[in-house]
């Protein structure tokens, strides 16, 4: 006796779709039998055949790319309040690769004038 077959309707992203369906071609397979082995696996282990994986917060990314590039990591000391303290009259070096926008312009923080430093300084104090 044949079993009943139900339909599933899907929204997916287009390319997501087109790119899939190439490499199940490729396998041999069509959209319906993958999605049918799919739900079937599930069924099989009570769970989802794979652990899924959280996307990365921005200071996850950030912290990810520096590990990936090498960048020497600088540890900051921070207020009460939780706020870096920037001594960067003290240790210049350290501060070298930083890049800061002002103004519709780019620059390394370490060539700026020392009033553009201060001024860049307070903004990020404040929350400017």
């Amino acid at each position: 006796m044949a079993t009943a077959k139900a339909y599933l309707n899907i929204k997916l992203d287009k390319g997501i779709k087109e790119t899939a369906a190439q490499l199940l071609e490729s396998m041999g397979l069509d959209h319906t039998t993958a999605i049918d082995m799919y739900y079937r696996q599930i069924i099989k282990e009570r769970r989802l055949p794979f652990q899924p994986e959280s996307a990365l917060s921005l200071d996850e990314q950030m912290l990810a790319t520096i590990k990936a590039k090498n960048i020497p990591e600088v540890a900051l000391e921070l207020d009460e309040n939780g706020n870096a303290i920037v001594d960067k009259e003290k240790h210049p070096e350290l501060y070298n690769q930083l890049v800061v926008r002002i103004w519709g312009w780019s620059a390394y923080f370490t060539d700026l004038d020392k009033r553009y430093q201060d001024h860049v300084m307070a903004r990020q104090e404040y929350g400017i």
